[in-house]
């Protein structure tokens, strides 16, 4: 799918999404029992660029912000910003045996 600001956050079917005039970092995100998952990325944005986010991931953290348990909303405007703004998201990705989360910082900058 295209969305023409960015893709916005799903949370039970209610779609939210970032101001107009802000840059984003092209993640798909869905809110399940208080953390927050990757389901998707959009198709030649910075996320994508980096080659280092992956459908599954865990989003952690955003700029040293933990994201588990803060609103959605919340979440997503941490995410945005003018375009150029670099973010540092932590996210957790579980291992090919399914053991525990191994933990990676990535480094993606905003853009329109």
């Amino acid at each position: 799918p295209i969305w023409p600001y960015g893709p916005p956050l799903v949370v039970r079917g209610k779609l939210y999404n970032k101001p107009r005039q802000q840059g984003g970092i092209g993640l798909v995100l869905e809110y399940r029992e208080k953390r927050v998952f990757v389901v998707g990325i959009v198709k030649g944005s910075a996320a994508e660029e980096t080659g280092m986010v992956e459908a599954g991931d865990e989003l952690v953290e955003v700029d040293g912000w933990k994201v588990e348990g803060l609103p959605p909303n919340f979440i997503a405007r941490l995410m945005c910003g003018p375009p150029g703004m670099q973010r540092s998201l932590m996210l957790a990705r579980k291992g090919k045996e399914g053991d525990h989360a191994v933990r990676q910082q990535v480094l993606v900058t905003t853009s329109v």
